[in-house]
């Protein structure tokens, strides 16, 4: 296991409640660039919108940061209810107002205070659930399996970046945004797909983003299409 900028470590060496806390703070500092890294919040509805059925009685938004595509998705299909989950009350603040006065929704809206990476109980269940960009803040595989199983999503959508490298990448650095330690873990391929494989059949993999919007740090982003295992 490779960590950047703190040395050679495993994920257990990074601590978890730390990483969730950082992980509030980076980006509660940025719900203001939240309305796309240009190109990308196309490309991902474009893959989504033909994976969406007519209509959903419950969509979980689980690190919902600005809620932009969950929004996105209400204006595409017939949604009743949408769950935000996020740790951050910035970003759920955000993500609620982008709805306009409840007065005016077609949608019920339900934001959730949660760590993702300490969640207790189950979630609502729902026919949909977005996990987009969030896996990797979610250091430790246990904390992956726990909200997996907790989550009880029909179908499951899930973009996260993964490492080029042989092994699992945790990176463990400064950061000047939030004046603190940012820590994550770049998983590799085989791997998401073996964390993901324990509670959902993985039925489609690809990589979401083109070259010229890929990471500067040598990541590749991939987006998975999963389902619930019945029992």
């Amino acid at each position: 296991m490779t960590a950047r900028g703190g040395g050679s470590r495993g994920a257990g060496g990074t601590d978890p409640l730390r990483a969730s806390r950082t992980a509030r703070a980076y980006w509660s500092s940025r719900i203001d660039t939240f309305q796309d890294v240009p190109g990308r919040l196309r490309h991902v509805a474009e893959w989504i919108l033909p994976r969406l059925p007519e209509r959903l009685d419950t969509l979980s938004d689980l690190g919902c940061g600005s809620g932009r595509m969950s929004l996105l998705v209400t204006q595409l299909v017939e949604v009743r209810r949408v769950l935000l989950v996020d740790i951050s009350d910035v970003c759920l603040k955000e993500a609620e107002g982008l709805w306009g006065p409840a007065s005016r929704r077609r949608t019920r809206i339900e934001p959730l205070r949660r760590d993702l990476a300490g969640i207790r109980g189950s979630l609502p269940p729902s026919d949909l659930g977005l996990f987009l960009g969030v896996m990797l803040y979610l250091i430790r595989d246990e904390q992956v399996d726990n909200l997996l199983r907790s989550c009880s999503c029909r179908q499951l959508i899930v973009r996260t970046p993964c490492t080029l490298k042989p092994e699992d990448e945790v990176i463990d650095v400064y950061s000047e945004a939030v004046r603190g330690r940012y820590a994550a873990n770049y998983r590799t391929l085989d791997h998401t797909v073996s964390l993901l494989s324990r509670h959902y059949t993985v039925s489609e993999v690809e990589r979401i983003y083109p070259d010229e919007l890929e990471s500067k740090f040598g990541n590749r982003q991939f987006i998975f299409n999963c389902f619930r295992r019945e029992g």
